[in-house]
């Protein structure tokens, strides 16, 4: 929020308000990304069987007895 009025000399009060839309915009693309991707992002990473833990490890070991 300083750099603008560091640097180029802009009104404190203006960097300032312009934090408020700024941060309605970070909130808006946080609640959005959470409703949306979120429920996904759960079902492909948590409750893939392939991801969890010892089916990789099973992996790994099985590629290193090829080698």
């Amino acid at each position: 929020m300083l750099i603008g009025p560091i640097f180029t000399g802009q009104p404190l009060l203006r960097a300032l308000a312009g934090q408020i839309p700024f941060t309605l915009m970070h909130l808006a693309g946080t609640i959005v990304f959470a409703t949306t991707l979120g429920p996904v992002l759960y079902r492909w990473v948590v409750q893939n069987e392939v991801l969890e833990t010892h089916v990789a490890w099973q992996r790994v070991l099985a590629y290193a007895r090829r080698i």
